[in-house]
């Protein structure tokens, strides 16, 4: 019988379980109290309906990046992005006018592209990501 491979998570343990400073590095990183309350906010029901909201009125894609339009294609939004993060401004948090319809693939770029280069009118990298 085959033996199941360890998750990414197992590995990870294992190869820091000796180093203390690794583990407690991370337990304060998503420990802190901004990280936790950014999770309460993330959870919980007034989000996911907002959330619901957003995507009935704009169930579309609305493509940041023109890819779906060079296609000709139509895409159904299935995630709903803060043009703010969250991490910079809470108090946008559920406004609509922070709220961006988009599909997975969409997404993921966005938050990649924001990650690598910084947040739009933030100050984390030098260009920044253009709305």
């Amino acid at each position: 019988m085959p033996i199941k491979p360890k998750s990414h998570a197992e590995r990870l343990y294992e190869q820091n379980k000796g180093n203390r400073d690794y583990r407690k590095e991370n337990k304060e990183r998503y420990q802190s109290p901004e990280d936790l309350k950014l999770r309460a906010i993330r959870t919980g029901s007034r989000w996911r309906k907002v959330r619901n909201l957003y995507i009935q009125q704009h169930p579309l894609c609305e493509d940041p990046f023109n890819y779906h339009k060079e296609n000709n294609e139509t895409t159904l939004a299935q995630e709903v992005h803060h043009v703010t993060p969250a991490r910079i401004d809470t108090e946008q948090f559920y406004s609509f006018d922070n709220l961006q319809a988009l599909c997975k693939r969409c997404h993921a770029r966005r938050t990649n592209l924001e990650r690598v280069e910084g947040y739009p009118g933030g100050d984390e990298g030098e260009g920044g990501v253009e709305s």
